[in-house]
């Protein structure tokens, strides 16, 4: 009975231990993903725009962390302003790819790779281009970050 007892409050001891250890774990991790962004456009102050905005709107995740290379997810975003016969800019077009990193195997080795994630296009008004990069954002979040959260 003595031995019962003693066996009882171990394990009892043990679980106490793995749960506070999981509990510290837990907490201390702040991010569930990082991501790499990449913004290009022939007119750079578009491409400068849209970075910032898709930026700002990342940070305000509170759990995906930037990071300037091998993030986990990698944004890459290629932007155009739409123009009409005349010339005049009527407004932009968005593509933006989503990656996640990955560990490939081949024959003779291991290699880092990205698989893709999503594809989104995006077409509006110039006036429209803060609330289309919040939409995307949001996006990302429901569809790439969201399945990582616990």
């Amino acid at each position: 009975m003595v031995f019962y007892r003693d066996m009882k409050n171990r394990l009892f001891l043990a679980w106490a231990i793995v749960v506070t250890c999981s509990l510290s774990i837990i907490g201390q991790t702040k991010y569930v993903t990082s991501v790499t962004i990449e913004v290009q456009s022939k007119d750079k102050e578009l491409a400068q725009t849209i970075e910032s905005y898709i930026k700002r709107e990342i940070r305000s995740l509170k759990d995906v962390e930037i990071v300037d290379q091998d993030g986990f997810h990698k944004i890459q975003i290629i932007a155009m302003k739409d123009t009409n016969v005349s010339g005049k800019v009527t407004g932009y077009t968005i593509s933006m790819v989503v990656t996640w990193r990955a560990t490939c195997i081949t024959l003779d080795k291991r290699r880092p790779c990205y698989v893709l994630d999503d594809f989104l296009i995006d077409t509006g008004p110039m006036n429209d281009l803060r609330a289309a990069c919040e939409a995307l954002v949001v996006k990302f979040d429901q569809r790439s970050v969201e399945n990582l959260r616990f």
